[in-house]
Parts: C-alpha cells; sequence; structure tokens
C-alpha cells in the first residue's frame, strides 16, 4: 500500500490546503462550511484533515506566521493544516474596533502596508504542550478558530478602533541585523528516521535584540520540524523524514514579534533500507534465504563533474549461487548519475559523477544464477553528497532580507511489478524507462521502482519486455494503487502538468503457456548375435564382437514398455518394434527364447532387458541383444581310469568323449558296480566306447576307506598342526575339521605324507610335490571341498600336469566337492592324482565336479582329472593293494 499526502501553498489570490485520512483511497474535499464537525470522520490511528479557504494573501508566503485575517472563519486541524506567512501585515489585517479581530473581518489588506503588533495569530498550539501564550502573543482566542484539544494564540489588538490605525512615532534605533546558521547544514535523513537540529545567531551591531527561533517547514509531504518555536537558547528542533525527496527549512529569529533574520537550509530525505518482499513459488523449493549487497565506499563527497569509483559485493546469502551481473542507480539522478548501469565482471563497480548541488545515495542489485536479486539499501547504499563551487570570500554586508526561494515544482513516477495474482514480482531484466521534459531515465529497481524531482509536464514510460512472458499495465494519477483493469502493453503516455502530481503505474507479467509439442513416434530397432564366448557388454547399449545373427526361439520377440509395443525376432536375429513414443524413459527386454538359451548382454537381476533407455534424438538404433546357448558344466579324465559306484550324468559336449586317450596310446577304462547307469550324452565315453566294465568290489573287500587305512598304517597320532603350512614327512592324525591354506610351505612337497583326517577338510590353495619321488595322501572320514578360488582362469580343453593346482590323492568317505561361485565364472580346477568319494562304500557321498564355465563349457571341462603313475611307485603299502575283479560288459 502506498500512501501520498500533499500539502500545495503558494502566493494564490484564494489560498487552499489539501489534505485528507493518511489512507490509500481517493482523497474527498471540502469547502471551509462543509467540514465542520466532521472532524472524526477517519478511523484510529488516522485524522481528517480538511481544506479550508484563506483570505486574500497580503502575507510573505513561506514566512513565520499568518495574520487573522489569512484563516478561514471555520474549524480545521491545526496539527497538519497551519500555514505559516510573515507577520509583516498591511493594515488592512487589522479588525475594526474589536481588542481581538475576528477572523474573516475588515477591509482587504493592501499589500506592501505597515506591520508590526495588529493582530496577527501565530496559529493553533497543543492545549496539552502549550497551554499557555508568550508574552508577545499573549491573546487566547480559545477554540474559535482552532479545533479540539488547540487553541491561538494572538498579538494585541491594533492602536485605535481599527479604521484608522493612531501612528506611533516610531523610536530611532540602530538597524537591527544578524546572521543565523543552522547545523547540521544539509540535513540528511532516511524516511522515518529523525535528526536534532540546532539554529544560532551571530549579532551585528545590536545587542539582546531576539528573544525566540521560529523553524518552518513548507513541504510536510516530505519532512516535518517539531517544536515549531523554541523560546530558550541554544535553539534546537527534530526533523523527521517522511518521503524520499528534497525540501527547503528556515530558521527566523524574532525580537518579540519583529522578524530579525533568516537563514534555508535543505532537507534530504533518503528513502528507507527497502523491505524485500519473498516472491511466492509454486512449488516447494526451500528457501535459499535473504541475501544483501554492500556498496563502497560508505560515503562519497564530490564537486559538480567530479568522479568516482563505487563497487558493490555481495555480502550476505549468495549461498552455492553465482552473481549473474550487478546493476547499479542513483536515487536522484539530478544530483548524482552511474555510468555503467551494470556489471558482469568481477569486481563489479560503476562510475558516479556529480551533477547538482545536493544529497542522494547510490544502489547496488546482484542478479544471482537461481533467480534471487539482492538489494543495498539504508546504512549499505554509498551516499553522494555533492557540493557547489566554493564561493569567492566577500566582506560581510549589513544583511538585507530576502524572500526564501520557491524550489522549482516537481512531480514523481513510481510503480511496482507484478505478477499474474497481483503480487510482488522480481524476475531477471526488469526495467523502466521514461523520457519527457527532464530527460530519459532508467531504473532496474524491483519489484518498486520511482522516479522522483522531475519537472511536470508529459512523460512516455516503457518496461522492458521479458522473454515468455505478456506485459499489461494499470494506471491510477494522483492516487494509489491503480484499481483500475490492465491493459495489454508495456508502454504508456501520463500527463503530469502541475507540481506534486504523481503517478502510480503497476506492470503485471504473465507467463506464456509453452506450445504442447507433437508426440514424435519412432521405431526401435537392433539385431539378436549369439555370443557364445560370452564377451559382449557395454555401459549404455551392449556392443560386440558381433558374431552370427541368431534367432533364440521360434517364440523370441522384443518388446518396448511402457508403449506396450512388440516385434518379432526374424531368422536373420534382426527385429523391429513401430510406433514407439521417443519422449521418456524405455524399458526394451528380449522375451520368448528356448530353453537352452541365455542372455549374455545386457544382464542383470531383472533379466535380459536394457532398464531406462534413451531413445530421443535419433537414438533408437543399435539397442541389439547378445545370447548363448546354455551348455551344461562336465569334467574329464586324461590318461587315467575311473570307477561309477552309483551313476553317471556327464554331459559330454558333442564330439568330445569323457575318458581320454593315453599319449600315443589308447584310453583307460571305466568300471562301475553292477546296476549303475552312467550317460555321456551328447558326446561319448571314449575312443573306445565298448571299454566298459563291471567289477565285483564290496564294502568288505574294498581298502581304500578311512578307518581300513588308519588301522593298516599302525593307528597314527601324531598331529599334522594347523594346516597354515605343510607338516614334515611322515604319517599324521588331525582330530576334527581340518584346513589345509595350501600355497606357500604347500607348494613343491618333497618326502612321503599321510595325513589322515577324522573329520573334514577344505583346501584353500595349490598342492604340488617337487619330484616325481615325493608323495602325499589326504584321507578324511568326512567331506574334503576345494576352496572355487583354487584354480585356473585360463580354462584349457586339454590341460596338463604342468597347470595341476592339486597333486596327491584325495580319498573322502563323504563327498568330494570341486567347489563353484555359482555364476558361471568358475575357475579350471585340474587334479594331478586320484580322488575317491564315498571311499568306504557305504553310499556316503559323490564326487560333485561343481564347476561351471559358462560358455566355455563347450570345449573345456570344470574339472580336468590326470593319472599320475608316480603315486603308485612312491605310495605307502597301504595304498598298493587293491581287490578288483573286472568283466567286459557287452555293448
Amino acid at each position: 500500500m502506498f500512501l501520498s499526502l500533499f500539502v500545495l501553498l503558494g502566493a494564490f489570490g484564494t489560498k487552499t490546503v489539501y489534505a485528507g485520512c493518511a489512507e490509500s483511497t481517493v482523497l474527498d474535499y471540502f469547502k471551509c462550511q462543509d467540514v465542520v464537525g466532521k472532524e472524526g470522520t477517519c478511523s484510529t490511528p488516522y485524522i481528517r484533515q480538511f481544506t479550508f479557504d484563506c483570505r486574500t494573501d497580503t502575507c510573505k508566503t513561506y514566512a513565520a506566521v499568518c495574520s487573522s485575517n489569512d484563516l478561514g472563519n471555520c474549524k480545521y486541524h491545526a496539527s497538519t493544516s497551519s500555514c505559516w506567512f510573515d507577520p509583516t501585515c498591511s493594515t488592512g489585517d487589522c479588525g475594526t474596533g474589536d481588542p481581538t479581530p475576528t477572523p474573516g473581518s475588515g477591509p482587504t489588506p493592501t499589500p506592501g502596508g505597515g506591520g508590526g503588533a495588529c493582530g496577527n495569530c501565530g496559529g493553533c498550539f497543543s492545549d496539552t504542550n502549550i497551554p499557555a501564550c508568550p508574552a508577545d502573543y499573549p491573546n487566547n482566542a480559545g477554540q474559535g478558530v482552532c479545533s479540539k484539544d488547540y487553541h491561538a494564540c494572538c498579538q494585541p489588538a491594533c492602536p485605535g478602533n481599527g479604521d484608522t490605525p493612531t501612528p506611533v512615532p516610531p523610536t530611532p534605533t540602530p538597524t537591527p541585523y544578524c546572521t543565523v546558521t543552522i547545523n547540521p547544514d544539509p540535513v540528511n535523513i532516511r524516511a522515518g528516521e529523525s535528526q536534532l537540529i540546532s539554529a544560532s545567531v551571530v549579532e551585528h551591531g545590536a545587542s539582546n535584540m531576539y528573544n525566540r527561533m521560529v523553524f518552518a517547514i513548507i513541504r510536510i509531504d516530505i519532512a516535518t520540524v517539531n517544536p515549531l518555536i523554541d523560546s530558550t537558547a541554544p535553539y534546537t528542533s527534530t526533523v523527521t523524514g517522511v518521503n524520499r525527496g528534497q525540501v527547503v527549512i528556515t530558521a527566523n529569529a524574532y525580537k518579540g514579534a519583529t522578524y530579525v533574520c533568516s537563514v534555508a537550509s535543505t532537507v534530504n530525505v533518503f528513502p528507507p533500507t527497502p523491505t524485500l518482499t519473498p516472491t511466492p513459488t509454486p512449488t516447494p523449493t526451500p528457501d535459499p534465504g535473504q541475501c544483501s549487497v554492500t556498496t563502497s565506499p560508505a560515503v562519497l563527497n564530490l564537486d559538480i563533474s567530479q568522479t568516482a569509483k563505487v563497487s558493490a559485493s555481495v555480502t550476505s546469502g549468495l549461498g552455492s549461487a553465482t552473481i549473474s551481473q550487478m546493476r547499479f542507480g542513483s536515487y536522484n539522478i539530478t544530483i548524482a548519475t552511474v555510468d555503467p548501469a551494470s556489471d558482469s565482471d568481477s569486481p563489479y563497480s560503476t562510475t558516479t559523477t556529480g551533477v547538482a548541488f545536493g544529497s542522494t545515495a547510490v544502489w547496488g542489485t546482484a542478479d544471482l544464477s537461481d533467480g534471487r536479486t539482492c538489494q543495498s539499501g539504508g546504512s549499505t547504499d554509498t551516499d553522494v553528497n555533492v557540493n557547489g563551487p566554493t564561493p569567492t570570500p566577500t566582506p560581510t554586508p549589513i544583511q538585507i532580507l530576502t524572500p526564501t526561494p520557491t524550489p522549482p515544482p516537481t512531480v514523481t513516477i513510481q510503480g511496482r511489478h507484478k505478477n499474474s495474482i497481483g503480487n510482488d514480482l522480481v524476475i531477471a531484466g526488469q526495467n523502466v524507462t521514461i523520457s519527457g521534459p527532464s530527460g530519459t531515465f532508467s531504473s532496474a529497481s524491483s519489484p518498486s521502482w520511482f522516479f522522483n524531482s522531475i519537472s511536470p509536464g508529459t512523460y512516455s514510460v516503457t518496461a522492458s519486455n521479458i522473454v515468455d512472458y505478456t506485459t499489461s499495465y494499470a494506471v491510477c494519477i494522483n492516487c494509489s494503487p491503480p484499481s483500475g483493469a490492465y491493459t495489454i502493453g508495456n508502454s504508456l503516455t501520463v500527463n503530469l502538468p502541475v507540481n506534486s502530481n504523481y503517478a502510480d503505474i503497476y506492470f503485471k507479467y504473465i507467463l506464456m503457456p509453452s506450445p504442447t509439442p507433437t508426440p514424435v513416434k519412432v521405431s526401435v530397432i537392433g539385431t539378436v548375435y549369439d555370443d557364445p564366448a560370452g564377451d559382449a557388454g557395454g555401459i549404455n547399449k551392449c556392443i560386440g564382437p558381433y558374431g552370427t545373427p541368431i534367432k533364440p526361439g521360434g517364440g523370441s520377440k522384443v518388446k518396448v514398455n511402457p508403449d506396450d509395443r512388440e516385434g518379432a525376432v526374424e531368422g536373420n536375429g534382426s527385429y523391429q518394434v513401430s510406433q514407439v513414443l521417443e519422449t521418456g524413459s524405455k524399458t526394451i527386454l528380449l522375451q520368448g527364447m528356448d530353453p537352452q538359451y541365455q542372455c549374455t548382454c545386457p544382464t542383470g537381476p531383472t533379466g535380459c532387458q536394457y532398464l531406462s533407455a534413451d531413445i530421443a534424438n535419433g537414438s533408437n538404433s543399435d539397442w541389439d541383444f547378445f545370447v548363448s546357448q546354455i551348455r551344461p558344466r562336465w569334467l574329464k579324465v586324461f590318461e587315467g581310469s575311473a570307477h561309477v559306484q552309483g551313476n553317471l550324468i556327464n554331459n559330454v559336449p558333442s564330439g568330445n568323449v569323457f575318458i581320454a586317450d593315453y599319449s600315443g596310446d589308447d584310453p583307460g577304462a571305466l568300471t562301475k558296480s553292477s546296476g549303475s547307469i552312467v550317460n555321456f550324452v551328447p558326446g561319448s565315453l571314449s575312443s573306445q566306447p565298448l571299454w566298459n566294465f563291471t567289477d565285483q568290489l564290496s564294502a568288505s573287500a574294498w581298502k581304500y576307506g578311512y578307518r581300513a587305512m588308519w588301522l593298516r598304517a599302525a593307528n597314527p597320532s601324531t598331529d599334522p598342526g594347523d594346516g597354515g603350512s605343510a607338516p614334515a614327512a611322515g604319517v599324521y592324525r588331525k582330530t576334527g575339521d581340518w584346513a589345509i591354506l595350501g600355497g606357500g610351505s604347500w607348494s613343491n612337497l618333497s618326502g612321503s605324507r599321510l595325513i589322515f583326517v577324522d573329520g573334514s577338510v577344505t583346501i584353500n590353495g595349490n598342492i604340488t610335490l617337487a619330484d616325481n619321488q615325493a608323495f602325499l595322501a589326504v584321507v578324511a572320514s568326512g567331506n574334503i571341498s576345494v576352496n572355487p578360488t583354487v584354480g585356473n582362469d585360463d580354462r584349457k580343453a586339454s590341460p596338463t600336469a604342468a597347470d595341476a593346482n592339486l597333486t596327491g590323492a584325495f580319498f573322502a568317505n563323504g563327498n568330494f566337492n570341486a567347489g563353484t561361485t555359482e555364476t558361471q565364472t568358475d575357475k579350471q580346477l585340474v587334479i594331478y592324482g586320484s580322488v575317491a568319494a564315498d571311499a568306504e562304500l557305504l553310499n556316503g557321498g559323490n564326487v560333485n565336479t561343481q564347476r561351471d564355465l559358462g560358455n566355455s563349457n563347450s570345449t573345456s571341462p570344470g574339472v580336468a582329472f590326470i593319472w599320475n603313475p608316480f603315486l603308485i611307485l612312491n605310495a605307502p603299502q597301504e595304498f598298493t593293494d587293491a581287490v578288483m575283479d573286472w568283466r567286459e560288459v557287452a555293448p
């Protein structure tokens, strides 16, 4: 809400004072006879001020008091509507025969007439603050001409009956004169602030010729002074800023009712420190906080045409934002200007130039990268004082009283930037430019802007267009705020012909809706490739090697969600999914593959699909899939034989064998117990498929179980240690589970070691023998398990003894577990020696190969057993007996 109150004083034939309630509505004006009894029509804490008509003005404008003839014969509110005029009045200002003249009576005063104690009244005074009238204005006229709780103090009646004043012979006295000074000079304050001032008198040629000081300000809409009269030296009063602007204050020295001398000074009222109005936002974005700008230096004293640098910086609230530009401006460009008006490079500065005598301030506003603006104001502005030319000293003459000069007429153009719902709006690029009699000026201040102290006349007012916004305006002349409808456009013309006219203009910015784009539909295209080695990979899209295109099943297809569109995989592996919206995140998945196929890329817990695929901007092609046939894990025996006590299902790849030939010789044989089932599909047993024998082994005749061998070894009891390092050559027994660290001292073992473990064994590293004379056997009553970290990354189709991870004989009454990571990325385990599970033939365990090499299963066994003939040669007696009865089985 804006409040604008104007008091118009001037040398007119009929003097009219305009006033009204301190409210933001159009003021009602009344004639003097219309206002009696209406003093209470305003709401608390406001008061109504009325107009009144004075008689012909014969007194000097802007002087101390009015004669009674200059006051309308009606009630008026004296607290703000007192009009003060020079006490030197014509004889026409006297009444006719009354001790105290009746207001409004007597002949029309003659300008320039004689003065003196002629019934002039000193205005209306508060009954509380000034209950008694001074000696030179002794007559208390009561409430006849003043409003309630106020009284008038007047001079004695004119001599005689008032028709013809009785001349009083003058007493020859020296012409009195003096010099009055005001301190401080000028008075610089901000609206809402007060400043104590003092006035002093230097006498010339006389003494004790003044006994009071009368203070006066003609534009109480800009500043007020209180008290108006001080009768005790040192003479002081208080000036209070009301609205931004410049006004004249006078200090008038009196001897009794006689005006002696005066001085005029300037009161510069600067705007109050602006209160930033937060811009409401439609989303719950956390408030980044208030910020402020400080300009430097704090005070700048210039001569006319002199320049100086002013810099600015954000001193609080910047946060993580950066400064896009710093804008500068002068509150009164008739006193000082700035150039440039903005600076985008740190350190941010401008050049200030003194234009005319007076005081103003330079402000800085920072536009931040997060859309906020930071402003200086009040104590953070740079106060600029422009000094006039230094006068040439001259001898002090006898003072010749001259009228106080009338300030030039001025008008104001002001307003605010608003959004679509009428709230204050701050956005980058807001700027208002006016052009008229005073020149062309711009203001980037936001949300409020103003141009004051400009000459009356017609002005064009233009707001800069903001990209993506439509602009409209509403205007109110001599009223605030604008209440009419908004007009589309960013430029208008206002006519302000009279002093103190003002225009209040609101510019409204409405964000234009973005056009709805037409949805673009594309086809998602790709190919399915055979990737038997599983080498494909990538970050966003899978890439080669690009093998043979393949259709992984008769019902295979590709589907795109959330569009719910799909396309079949063709015989050449290609696919196309049409009518897919280009915008948004997509899921592209391969479906309907036959069971023997698996996806090698993309892979993940969600299956064979791309997640969050972006197909916009030409990225709708090359969404390829890579698959391979699921290849079962299997084992292979090299240069040795195998015995199966139960059943054996070994998925030997097509073209491969379970038992390989000896180097330059035939393969070993397979023996099995009666009733055992063996299957090597799609491969075969060996190059000699008929070498498949049935033996008659039984638990009572078999000699390689834990207990039988331990008893034959004379019940050894020496503990082999914790398994961290290999024990010395010898025969040992471990009671309880045992872990072999492997590697280190378990590498290149020499001598013979036979270790019985009454429990289960875990092997965590490689075990190798030094030469062909060494021997190692581990016999466990429980399981023997190999850690899946033991093995070779190089998965060979035909490994040799040099590739061995474990060398020796490993017999378990329970299971022999080769170990697996269950991720189809297992290492190949190579054993150079012998392995037995269910060593006592009591159906207590199995040989579990477990190792899954993924796509390498097509060529390489997960576990390779290589016959080691040196174990037989170097074995102790316990390992040399065997009872077997082999029989050839008919094919």
